[in-house]
Parts: C-alpha cells; sequence; structure tokens
C-alpha cells in the first residue's frame, strides 16, 4: 500500500460523545466517502461505509498514548 495517500474525505454528519461514556470518548462519522485521485478513472471510492465509529480513552489520548 502507498506510504501517502491523496483522497477526498467526505462525511454527512460526525456524531461527538464524551460523557455517557466516560472515560472514553467516541465519534462516529455517517456517510463516509474517501475518494482517491483516481477515482474518476474507475469511479471506485477507497471506502464507502454507512458509519464509522471511533472509540478511544479521554486520557489515554490526553497523554497521547494511544
Amino acid at each position: 500500500m502507498c506510504e501517502k495517500l491523496q483522497a477526498n474525505v467526505q462525511f454527512d454528519k460526525t456524531d461527538f460523545t464524551f460523557f455517557k461514556n466516560f472515560p472514553d470518548i467516541t465519534v462516529e462519522l455517517k456517510n463516509v466517502l474517501i475518494a482517491d485521485s483516481l477515482f474518476d478513472v474507475y469511479k471506485t471510492p477507497v471506502l464507502h461505509a454507512r458509519s464509522i465509529y471511533l472509540k478511544s480513552n479521554f486520557w489515554k489520548l490526553l497523554a497521547l498514548n494511544i
């Protein structure tokens, strides 16, 4: 896989939760589309997902110790 990917990233909505799952924080991206520079040629995105859910511990994130 390439070391660098030149891509366009789009998503419709972001849901951010901090207190509900404390000390974990969550981010959910909805309707995610990642298209690279060859999208116009092949019409196939690198990624197309209805939802991407990311979760991390707040204190580890703050200490950059993920």
